[in-house]
């Protein structure tokens, strides 16, 4: 597959038909409960936002298979073989092993999704299940891969999160480049031991860009804000998104922060 949009697309009808076939034991009640559960579940692994309070795992290390076994497998544990069988926890995996075990389920033979690709597939299988739970109060789970509606939209046009509201309309304005734009401002303040104060920077930016703050140790930006400036996999990438950082510096006039920028670019171009 040339176009990993495609690509994007043959793993979010997997995902629809492997859920359908999970779900297919449950009663309407079971399945809505079921759905809202995987929701709770991709947010405990993704840390994007806080569990509501019924999970409780605020603060505190989120246990993957703790959290399956106590509020999908016990609750239905003779209703969970097909959950079992279709592997569907690998769907939400973050790891490389766990994304690796999902292409070979799929029989996919494509470089795993790069990090940019896997937050917003992750952001679409979120919405997904949105849609499917609001579709449930009006029609059964099986019903939604014939006539996915609302929900097969996030499958075939990835505008769709735009339309909604999820993300920007310009490719060009992507989360890590926000926080790559925030750690040089950073620098620039004279912010120089991001290594001891990482979270205090990390739960201003939580407020800066409007994300919880009731969860930043084990958030996404913290992790990228530790990880910065290198964001990225690959030098061809993050040259990009630099360029991209030193524009803005450009657009305010800011001298000394566009000599910052260029000081990593000239670096990474001499490797």
């Amino acid at each position: 597959m040339e176009n990993r949009e495609e690509l994007v697309r043959t793993i979010l009808n997997n995902f629809l038909s492997d859920l359908s076939a999970s779900a297919k034991p449950l009663n309407r009640e079971e399945t809505i409960n079921f759905i809202g559960v995987l929701a709770e579940y991709l947010k405990g692994v993704y840390n994007h936002e806080p569990s509501v309070p019924e999970y409780n795992y605020e603060g505190s290390p989120f246990d993957e298979e703790e959290f399956i076994e106590t509020h999908l497998l016990k609750p239905y544990r003779q209703k969970m073989v097909p959950f079992v069988k279709t592997s569907l926890k690998y769907y939400f995996s973050k790891d490389e092993y766990g994304k690796t075990q999902l292409f070979n389920k799929l029989k996919i033979d494509e470089p795993l999704l790069n990090n940019e690709e896997y937050q917003e597939y992750i952001l679409r299988v979120y919405t997904l299940l949105q849609k499917i739970k609001e579709n449930l109060y009006l029609k059964p789970i099986e019903e939604t891969k014939e006539n996915p509606g609302e929900a097969q939209k996030l499958i075939d046009n990835p505008d769709e999160l735009v339309i909604q509201g999820f993300k920007s309309k310009s490719k060009e304005y992507t989360r890590s480049r926000q926080i790559l734009l925030f750690y040089y401002v950073l620098k620039l303040m004279g912010m120089t031991k991001l290594d001891t104060s990482t979270r205090k920077y990390a739960q201003f930016a939580h407020v800066l860009f409007a994300w919880p703050t009731d969860n930043v140790d084990n958030a996404g930006l913290y992790k990228m804000l530790k990880k910065a400036p290198y964001l990225k996999e690959t030098d061809k990438a993050m040259l990009k998104d630099l360029e991209f950082i030193k524009n803005q510096f450009e657009l305010i006039d800011s001298p000394e922060g566009v000599a910052l920028v260029q000081k990593e670019i000239d670096s990474i171009k001499r490797t």
